[in-house]
């Protein structure tokens, strides 16, 4: 049985699909600075240098070389590691996010 076919089975279908990028509908609430160090030292400490990144490297420039080292060596987990951070920084901003103010009620 398709997922089509189970969502008519239910008798539930969703009415819209959202998706939201943090400070759009929510307050911007990651702790940038500290969630981006937590990343660099999880590169370091895999024993990969920070030589290839820029002097202070985006969340997009740590991804891509982390992106770029798996890519190399199939066997890496930097990946892991990398989300892994990016995932605790992502419940702990959870914890603190509101909906931002201009955001407008649909109920």
């Amino acid at each position: 049985m398709d997922k089509k076919e189970n969502s008519r089975n239910l008798g539930w279908r969703p009415k819209a699909y959202l998706f939201d990028f943090e400070g759009t509908l929510v307050t911007f609430e990651w702790n940038l600075k500290e969630g981006m160090a937590a990343m660099l030292k999880g590169i370091v400490s895999s024993g990969y240098s920070l030589e290839k990144l820029k002097k202070t490297p985006s969340y997009v420039n740590i991804h891509d070389y982390a992106s770029e080292i798996k890519e190399q060596n199939k066997e890496s987990t930097i990946m892991d590691i990398i989300n892994n951070i990016f995932d605790q920084f992502d419940a702990d901003a959870l914890t603190r996010w509101s909906l931002n103010p201009c955001a407008k009620s649909t109920s």
